[in-house]
């Protein structure tokens, strides 16, 4: 089993997905080349941990924004099937 990530590294994994949120880019494709770029092994808590993070600093930077009516983690994932399904 694989021990889980420092707080640092889950922090920089987030950054790295709240980067490719923010152009509309495939989180899961992101995550998993930081992943490799550090030669990091992330088991399935790590990656709930750093989408816990990413959806906890999207929300404040939205509300920061004044945004009023986000796009729903459901159409999240719709848009992001678009997106894997075009490349």
């Amino acid at each position: 089993m694989t021990p889980p990530l420092s707080e640092q590294l889950l922090l920089a994994a987030a950054s790295t997905v709240l980067n490719a949120r923010e152009f509309c880019g495939q989180e899961r494709v992101a995550l998993s080349d930081w992943a490799a770029d550090h030669h990091v092994t992330l088991s399935d808590v790590d990656t709930r941990a750093v989408f816990a993070i990413v959806e906890s600093r999207w929300h404040d930077s939205r509300r920061t924004a004044g945004v009023v009516h986000a796009i729903t983690p459901t159409e999240r994932v719709a848009i992001d099937r678009i997106f894997s399904e075009a490349s």
